[in-house]
C-alpha cells in the first residue's frame, strides 16, 4: 500500500511540475490582457472554485468562523498580498519575454532564503 502512494505522489509530483513548466506558455496565450488582469482573473475564479469545494464538504461554519476571527483574517490578507504579488511578478515576466531570468529567481529564492537562515538564525 505505502509503496503505491509513494508511486501515485511521484506521479501527482511530476503532472504539477509539469502544469508549471506549461504555464507560461499559457499565460503568453492571454495577451492583449495585462498582468493585473491576469492576476485578478485568476484570485476571482480560485474563490469561485474554493466556495464550491466549502460548499462541497458543508464547511460554511468553519469559513465563517474564520473570517470572524481577527487575525485569521489579518494573516489571510497578508497572505492574499504577498501572493498576489508574487503571481503579479511572475505574469509579468511571461508578458515581457523574461521567463529564463523569472525562473532563475524562483530557483534561487528558497536556496538563499535557507542559507541566510542558516547564518543569521543559526
Amino acid at each position: 500500500m505505502t509503496e503505491r502512494l509513494d508511486r501515485q505522489g511521484l506521479i501527482y509530483a511530476f503532472l504539477a511540475y509539469g502544469i508549471w513548466g506549461f504555464f507560461p506558455i499559457f499565460m503568453d496565450e492571454l495577451r492583449p490582457a495585462g498582468a493585473v488582469e491576469i492576476v485578478a482573473h485568476r484570485a476571482f475564479w480560485s474563490l469561485v472554485f474554493c466556495l464550491v469545494i466549502v460548499a462541497v464538504a458543508r464547511r460554511w461554519r468553519r469559513l465563517a468562523l474564520a473570517l470572524r476571527d481577527r487575525r485569521a483574517l489579518a494573516t489571510l490578507a497578508v497572505a492574499a498580498v504577498i501572493i498576489a504579488l508574487n503571481w503579479g511578478v511572475m505574469v509579468y515576466a511571461v508578458l515581457t519575454e523574461r521567463v529564463a531570468d523569472t525562473s532563475l529567481g524562483y530557483y534561487m529564492n528558497p536556496l538563499i532564503t535557507v542559507a541566510l537562515g542558516v547564518i543569521v538564525l543559526r
